[in-house]
């Protein structure tokens, strides 16, 4: 690939599969935050239930 447009084409082919790589990469990495974030916040709300129901 990129061999038609010489070792410049070649070059700057690389570069934006590289950028393109690393943006994917970085919205995985948001997209698994957000959801152990949430995951998180599932499991102290449910020991909050459970620590009251306890007492209860």
């Amino acid at each position: 690939m990129g061999g038609a447009s010489g070792n410049v084409g070649r070059r700057v082919l690389q570069i934006f599969v590289m950028l393109n790589t690393i943006g994917v990469l970085v919205a995985y990495m948001i997209i698994i935050g957000m959801c152990a974030y949430d995951l998180i916040l599932v499991c102290n709300l449910l020991i909050m239930v459970l620590h009251f129901n306890m007492w209860v």
